[in-house]
């Protein structure tokens, strides 16, 4: 059944008979799957597109308890109940389908944190990382705030941070098993997940930089004996790239080693004035996710501003009752 769904997602060919025959025997014989086949058939049948609550609610309320099990045990044994990229697929379609309760998350997380010094899969690790900023943005989007029962948001914040640093630890000791996609998800990701802690601002310009690393050393590697058009045309491709990962890493903070770095390739390459054109370069990121606006103080500070405009708005009145028919 895995199999061809998997296939089916391949071809993008959808089949209601097969998708409804499925969702029925979820829902009827969780206990018949393996949690890893129970969770990456519904990972599937997300990313085609069902938007079936009930299946999702249910594979969530039926996980639940063998998460808190697993997370009571041994890193080994909880790695091999649950494995990286199940929990990273659980969070992922629970999160995009905006069904990851704060109990369920946190039991996933937990569980995640348990064998985090062990994973070894990258691209599990890149689920993850997008699952949880996806669960983050939902939580805290301004006007929607989730979880106000069951836990204060500046605690839920706290534990988004340090679920972030020992995620990116591992990225970094992983680093040079990262492709370029990958980094360029992990850069676009950290902003919609709101990284507000230095550190861990930090650990992103880190990943920045060993992306513009990577395409330097991709780019030298394929430019043996090309002819000059097509090293020009290979430059202009990794000049593209570079611009992406510069764009995103130029709203993280880091100390003066790491700012040196950047801006080091930026005067080599020639970046700045490729990433200047694009919307929103150079504006910080504010703690809400939104773009900063700096105060309009060309006309003094607010209380002079208004009095200002107070008194034209009298003197324009004076002139109009002047100029009017007796």
């Amino acid at each position: 059944m895995i199999e061809l769904l998997k296939a089916f997602k391949e071809w993008n060919y959808i089949n209601e008979d097969v998708f409804s025959e499925t969702i029925k025997r979820v829902m009827q014989h969780p206990e018949s799957m393996a949690p890893h086949a129970l969770v990456y058939t519904a990972y599937l049948l997300q990313e085609q597109g069902v938007p079936h609550i009930k299946l999702f609610t249910s594979v969530r309320r039926f996980l639940e308890p063998k998460l808190a099990l697993a997370a009571a045990k041994s890193p080994e044994k909880c790695l091999e109940d649950f494995t990286p990229s199940c929990c990273g697929m659980l969070m992922m379609f629970l999160a995009k389908r905006g069904r990851l309760t704060y109990n369920c998350g946190m039991l996933v997380e937990s569980v995640i944190l348990k064998y985090c010094h062990l994973i070894t899969d990258v691209k599990a690790l890149c689920t993850i990382f997008v699952a949880h900023s996806i669960w983050v943005n939902y939580v805290t989007t301004p006007g929607k705030i989730r979880f106000k029962k069951e836990v204060p948001l500046p605690v839920f914040k706290k534990h988004s941070s340090e679920f972030y640093e020992k995620l990116l630890l591992r990225l970094i000791v992983c680093k040079s098993k990262l492709n370029m996609e990958q980094i360029k998800t992990l850069l676009r990701n950290a902003t919609v997940g709101r990284i507000e802690k230095k550190r861990n601002s930090q650990h992103m310009l880190d990943l920045a930089i060993e992306g513009l690393r990577k395409v330097e050393r991709i780019m030298k590697e394929r430019a043996a004996g090309m002819s000059p058009e097509e090293l020009k045309k290979l430059r202009q491709n990794s000049l593209v790239i570079e611009s992406d990962i510069y764009f995103y890493a130029q709203k993280y903070t880091g100390n003066m080693e790491r700012k040196k770095a950047l801006q080091e390739w930026v005067e080599k390459t020639g970046l700045r004035e490729m990433v200047a054109l694009r919307p929103g370069f150079g504006k910080p990121v504010s703690k809400a996710g939104s773009r900063s606006v700096k105060p309009d103080r060309s006309a003094g500070n607010g209380k002079a501003k208004a009095t200002a405009t107070a008194e034209a708005a009298k003197a324009k009145t004076t002139e109009n009752n002047n100029s009017a028919p007796k």
